[in-house]
């Protein structure tokens, strides 16, 4: 069964411009880096009302066991630990079976 990692990202208003492209780089790396990652998709927000969050993404994985060993894969941990926690201020995720 297809299970499905969706998440909003909101930037910290002092952050590096050069952050959210590094962000998204990081989530495009991950399809060839971990294992069981099927696709991703990644993109800044459009910018047409405030408020809204800065980057969507969109991880899919094969099934539940997958995306539980993505969760400490060392790939993933890096990105997060190294340009996602500094450049944030909000974040929200979503899990989807199917």
């Amino acid at each position: 069964m297809a299970f499905r990692h969706i998440g909003l990202l909101t930037l910290r208003p002092d952050a590096d411009p050069a952050a959210a492209e590094a962000i998204l780089a990081g989530l495009a790396a991950l399809q060839d880096l971990v294992p069981g990652v099927e696709s991703v998709q990644a993109a800044r927000d459009a910018g047409l009302k405030d408020g809204n969050a800065d980057i969507h993404f969109e991880v899919a994985f094969a099934d539940e066991a997958a995306w539980r060993a993505y969760q400490s894969h060392p790939a993933h941990v890096a990105l997060v630990q190294e340009r996602i926690a500094p450049a944030i201020t909000a974040k929200a995720f979503v899990q989807v079976r199917g």
